[in-house]
């Protein structure tokens, strides 16, 4: 309802990155936050958020991260989600490819009715870093990475809740410095709530 709050939330999450078949880092992450309704369509969550990266590999690129996150939510009388997002975020490393302040600001839609079983969406996320230090160049890094996607999850292939996603995403960074102005391009296949 409009004005209403919802409780604050507490999540704790721990887990393991593996690269190459070999362990890469060991995280512990806890984020802090609370959805104000707006409307009985519209919503807003902001979240806190802390995460501890141990790496495995390279001591020195251990790093703390830690972020504030606000998204607006609304769902149209036809059923089509919306979200928009902002997040600000602190990266501290003792290794200078790690260590970096990001803004991100992103969009994404879900179309409430299905088409032919699928359930379409699809988003779009511009995101600024900001390395004050690298060895490639005395005036740091500075990267701006655009990235665009379109999913098709299909309803009529789940099984106890899920359902099977096929996603075609595109990325594009654009840095000052050549080493790391990359395109890619691909295909993600993953399993989603269809709730």
């Amino acid at each position: 309802t409009e004005g209403a709050s919802g409780p604050f939330t507490l999540g704790v999450m721990a887990g393991r990155n593996w690269y190459g078949g070999k362990p890469l880092a060991n995280t512990v992450s806890a984020s802090l936050g609370r959805t104000f309704g707006l409307s009985p369509r519209t919503a807003v969550d902001v979240r806190l958020g802390a995460e501890h990266q141990a790496r495995l590999d390279t001591a020195s690129r251990t790093a703390e991260v830690y972020s504030l996150s606000a998204r607006w939510l609304h769902e149209s009388p036809g059923g089509d989600f919306w979200s928009a997002g902002a997040r600000v975020a602190e990266t501290q490393s003792r290794s200078s490819s790690i260590d970096h302040r990001a803004v991100r600001l992103s969009l994404d839609y879900t179309r409430g009715q299905e088409i032919a079983g699928l359930r379409l969406g699809g988003g779009l996320a511009v995101e600024s870093r900001d390395f004050a230090l690298s060895p490639y160049s005395p005036d740091g890094r500075e990267d701006l990475r655009l990235s665009g996607s379109v999913s098709a999850q299909f309803m009529q292939a789940g099984y106890l809740g899920f359902s099977p996603v096929l996603e075609v995403f595109a990325t594009r960074n654009r840095s000052n410095i050549a080493l790391f102005d990359t395109r890619e391009t691909g295909v993600r296949l993953s399993i989603r709530s269809s709730f």
